[in-house]
């Protein structure tokens, strides 16, 4: 037996422990939870939304109509962090996809 076979084993128990609380999914294909928080289409970057400069300033909000209309901007802000929440949650599964693939590719060269 080869020295690398003992993290080869070591590996294999990262597998299934890492593997239990996930679901599998496809290849990278399109993806529309994370499209509006990307820089580009192609880019594997994503930005979190920021709070609406109305909740975030030293301005006080003087009249009814700003305070309607800042409220309106933190319900579409409420909703934004809601569909970022689901976009990471599907980062967070193709990642570990890809490292089970990964580790899957190293147990196999280091049993040859």
């Amino acid at each position: 037996m080869r020295k690398l076979n003992a993290v080869t084993v070591l590996f294999r128990g990262a597998v299934a422990g890492v593997a239990l609380g996930c679901m599998s999914e496809p290849a990278r294909s399109f993806d529309f939870e994370c499209q509006e928080f990307r820089t580009l289409p192609i880019s594997d970057e994503i930005k979190r939304p920021k709070p609406p400069y109305c909740a975030t300033s030293a301005i006080s909000l003087f009249d009814q109509y700003q305070f309607q209309s800042c409220r309106s901007e933190m319900q579409d802000y409420q909703a934004k962090i809601e569909r970022y929440g689901k976009c990471l949650e599907r980062e967070y599964s193709e990642a570990i996809s890809e490292l089970n693939g990964a580790i899957e590719s190293f147990n196999r060269l280091a049993s040859q």
